[in-house]
């Protein structure tokens, strides 16, 4: 059986108290309490990206929202919104980029980031959502790895990701940013 190709066919995933699906248009509204919460941004990873992704209108989280869909549709990476189950809000976004090159040692990479609401930044939801991506995401984008960003100051992130199998890599090893 053929794999599909998430950049033709975006698939949906569920865990216990979350759906994750292709980010829509319609997110906007409930993204921008995610990117408005300066709590939750401190935790953000913008590294190789054009802004903070501290948005504070729906203009800008719709701007910045096309982009991300260009970026889709140039097969760059892919943005899932995080769906919380027991209120049908979207409280953020999983995005995930299949890395073209290939690290000596690790294979073919994937990039992940992980933007949630400051209220969710809780070790048990980020465990299952990292879960979900260990699950359905290295075999849907072909890749050996994940690397991901978590900054000194994100406890719960840490614990989650090393739960989850996630080790910390010295400075530099795959990638040239030293924080």
């Amino acid at each position: 059986m053929s794999k599909m190709n998430p950049f033709e066919q975006c698939q949906s995933f569920e865990t216990v108290n979350f759906q994750l699906r292709k980010t829509i248009p319609e997110d906007a509204e409930d993204l921008l309490q995610c990117y408005s919460d300066q709590e939750a941004v401190k935790f953000f990873n913008a590294d190789n990206c054009h802004t903070n992704f501290y948005f504070q209108t729906l203009n800008e989280m719709l701007a910045y929202m096309n982009v991300w869909e260009r970026e889709y549709l140039d097969k760059v990476y892919v943005r899932f919104s995080i769906i919380d189950k027991s209120n049908k809000r979207v409280i953020g976004i999983i995005e995930f980029c299949p890395w073209l090159k290939k690290a000596e040692g690790f294979g073919k990479l994937g990039v992940l980031r992980l933007d949630i609401s400051s209220s969710y930044e809780k070790e048990e939801i980020i465990t299952e959502l990292i879960k979900a991506v260990n699950k359905n995401l290295y075999d849907l984008f072909q890749v050996n790895k994940v690397f991901t960003k978590a900054i000194p100051t994100a406890i719960e992130r840490i614990s989650a990701l090393l739960n989850c199998g996630y080790s910390k890599l010295e400075n530099g090893s795959i990638i040239p940013y030293g924080d």
